[in-house]
């Protein structure tokens, strides 16, 4: 019935109910089913466990949950030992049987960044997960360490029980329908190339803003700040997006490689460029009174890409919580003098990456709409491609490596900026990319 089965831990916690139970759904419903097997410390049976997934997915209609309902089987890790993995070594067993499965076995560590190790560790050394077996994945969410040293010992420790064309690390933009759009637009000559010429462009901004607060993070997010959850990850993956566009391969977003070689040389980011803020009232929205916290929830940077092909042109990357607006854009912002461009160009060039997937060109008389991408959840397509071992939608090592070394320098810095809620940020921010005689994109403008 089903060539995969999917182990995910973390089974009951918030990924798995606000991300993962919908991308599974979504599969489903496109005739692609398999069984999944919910790991976790909580004492779930099989049954009790199908109605915690049913109450996440409101939206499914009984009879098509019916069809999902067996697919789903539970797990319990022990409390007291957690590293004793022979129960859900019965239960693969039984489900790979029940579902006649070709054995391919997607271990999804939906957790914390600090159970990657332990968990990861026990499924080697209870031959879950066996080494240089390709039917053996294992999936882990971001971040990847908490600087490059910390990803490096990480990466040295796991290769004792996996190969590392057995590792999948997941930044979920890579999932969006965003970089295919850009292929697809310069495949069909949609996009000119002169659009991607740095004797054209006059500067690059990548935003990843948000109008919502920390939610029920608050002690994740302290330990790891606007730099760790959003910059090192989903900020510098936008940028990389834009970037390799100049490829002459208009895939080769979709290499690890060639993102890592990009990557190499992007100019870490240096205090004297960059503006660290905390929102007012951090500390209570994060349930941490009393403590004098210097995480940042804010970052306004500049930095510039040491390749011939972007060679004069400087980028800025903008990221933070409690924002006036919400979006994750990449803009190539154009010159204003075109005389030299053998086809009309554009103000500035807008990449959508969320809350939808689209490219808009932005001209005098207004805004033109290339292409809306069909709404399918990051997620979904993260998952199919876990599940049918298509490495070029996740992460390689030397790219995450190259990615702490570009945020390593921020982050030991402390916080000097606060600034209200609903706000674009601190003023410094505004004053970084105004002494260059440029501003923030914003969608506020633009609608105006």
């Amino acid at each position: 019935m089903s060539s995969e089965t999917l182990i995910l831990f973390g089974a009951t916690g918030d990924l798995a109910k606000k991300k993962l139970f919908s991308a599974i759904a979504a599969l489903h419903h496109e005739g692609k089913s398999f069984p999944i097997i919910g790991v976790g410390r909580k004492p779930l049976t099989d049954e009790s466990f199908r109605v915690h997934v049913r109450e996440q997915l409101p939206g499914i209609s009984e009879d098509e949950w019916k069809k999902m309902e067996p697919f789903f089987h539970y797990s319990i890790i022990p409390e007291n030992t957690p590293h004793d993995l022979s129960a859900l070594a019965q239960k693969i067993v039984e489900v790979e049987s029940l579902f006649s499965t070709n054995k391919t076995r997607v271990f999804y560590l939906a957790l914390p960044p600090d159970l990657f190790e332990p968990a990861a560790i026990a499924l080697g050394e209870n031959s879950l997960i066996q080494k240089g077996n390709p039917l053996h994945r294992i999936v882990f969410e971001k971040p990847f360490g908490r600087d490059e040293a910390s990803a490096r010992t990480l990466q040295e420790r796991l290769q004792s029980f996996m190969d590392e064309n057995q590792l999948f690390r997941v930044d979920h933009f890579l999932g969006k329908e965003t970089l295919s759009l850009l292929a697809e637009l310069r495949r069909e000559k949609h996009l000119s190339p002169e659009m991607w010429s740095k004797h054209h462009i006059d500067h690059v901004q990548v935003h990843f803003v948000e109008t919502i607060g920390i939610g029920s993070r608050g002690m994740f997010y302290d330990a790891n700040g606007v730099i760790r959850d959003v910059v090192q990850n989903h900020v510098l993956l936008m940028l990389e997006g834009v970037a390799l566009q100049s490829h002459l391969n208009d895939h080769a977003v979709f290499s690890a490689h060639e993102r890592a070689r990009l990557l190499e040389h992007v100019v870490p980011l240096h205090p004297n460029e960059a503006v660290l803020g905390q929102f007012e009232g951090y500390a209570k929205d994060a349930g941490i009174e009393g403590k004098h916290s210097h995480t940042p929830t804010f970052l306004a940077a500049k930095t510039e890409i040491r390749l011939p092909e972007w060679e004069g042109v400087p980028v800025y990357l903008r990221a933070g919580k409690e924002m006036n607006e919400e979006h994750s854009s990449a803009v190539i912002q154009f010159k204003k003098n075109k005389e030299s461009s053998s086809t009309p160009l554009p103000g500035r060039m807008i990449i959508r990456f969320s809350p939808d997937s689209q490219v808009q060109l932005d001209y005098a008389h207004g805004l033109t709409q290339l292409y809306s991408a069909p709404k399918r959840s990051a997620y979904t397509r993260i998952l199919e491609h876990a599940l049918t071992g298509n490495a070029s939608f996740f992460l390689g090592i030397n790219e995450i490596l190259s990615a702490w070394k570009i945020v390593e320098p921020l982050l030991k810095s402390e916080t000097s900026f606060v600034y209200a809620k609903g706000t674009p940020g601190p003023l410094s921010a505004e004053k970084l990319i105004q002494k260059d005689g440029r501003t923030w994109f914003s969608t506020k403008k633009n609608e105006n």
